[in-house]
């Protein structure tokens, strides 16, 4: 009877199915890849045995498979009808080439030099995507192809101009920038939701894993997470602006020019130490 069920477990139905596997209304609940992900980044301790980025290119790998990319981009094209810049910015389709070592010219003090001094003590090289590394002569098929490419182009930049460094935890202020910075700017939330996915799902886990975890670093992880909201709400759509005519500038100058507004500077590199269980100091010293 229902008056012996707890109130919370009221109104279950069972809905019988002749599936002979996991099967619900939810296509990232059903694929195996996004399931596992969730739930081990949500849960785990941060070891050195498993990388950080490990996972990524499986879980990338099973959203592209998921996702309706003809959909997406018929948003995409509708949005181009109301805003002038977005359909400039598929139009000339500008793709980025340079190099760590075009990026040793720039003083120390420019958005140039600090990235160039970035990727030179973690030994870095810049990889402005893999497909492009793989044959030089890919080029996107499609308006999300080049949406995906520019946006992991121009990633590192949101970390520089962004305010949150290139330590573990800052790793937060990119995402949420993203998330807020598509809802701010996009007048359709369906699009901005098939934007925010892959950010969401690489960031939410990371915030329960913090807690349960890593308690003390949930502060740093917190300026992060609200530096991040702000820069995308106030900020001009940055992501659709090219980067290379900033690299010869200060930071503040850059930002100015970009339309990035609202930064905090957080620099949040000891409680990443922290955070990544020592993984954080090991990869400057294994650079070293």
């Amino acid at each position: 009877m229902q008056d012996n069920i707890p109130y919370f477990m009221r109104g279950l139905q069972d809905i019988p199915t002749e599936s002979s596997r996991l099967v619900s209304s939810s296509k990232f609940l059903n694929h195996p890849v996004i399931r596992e992900y969730v739930m081990q980044e949500s849960l785990r301790r941060n070891g050195r045995d498993f990388p950080m980025t490990y996972a990524l290119p499986q879980l990338f790998q099973a959203l592209y498979e998921i996702r309706d990319e003809k959909r997406i981009n018929e948003m995409l094209a509708d949005q181009c009808k109301t805003k002038p810049e977005l359909a400039a910015f598929f139009e000339e389709g500008f793709i980025s080439t340079y190099t760590r070592e075009d990026l040793k010219q720039y003083a120390p003090n420019t958005a140039g030099g600090i990235y160039y001094h970035y990727l030179s003590a973690n030994n870095f090289e810049i990889v402005l995507d893999p497909r492009i590394e793989m044959n030089p002569e890919w080029r996107p098929a499609s308006m999300l192809d080049y949406w995906d490419l520019r946006t992991g182009q121009t990633h590192d930049f949101d970390h520089l101009l962004g305010g949150a460094g290139f330590d573990f935890l800052g790793e937060t202020t990119p995402l949420f920038m993203r998330i807020e910075a598509y809802f701010a700017y996009f007048d359709d939330p369906e699009l901005a939701g098939e934007l925010s996915t892959l950010l969401a799902i690489m960031a939410l886990p990371t915030l329960m894993r913090t807690i349960i975890h890593y308690p003390s670093t949930w502060p740093a992880m917190s300026r992060h997470i609200t530096n991040g909201m702000r820069v995308g709400r106030e900020s001009e759509p940055w992501f659709l602006r090219k980067m290379e005519p900033i690299l010869g500038m200060s930071k503040d100058e850059a930002r100015a020019h970009i339309g990035m507004k609202g930064v905090e500077e957080v620099d949040t590199a000891e409680e990443s130490d922290v955070w990544s269980e020592g993984a954080q100091s090991a990869q400057l010293v294994e650079a070293a």
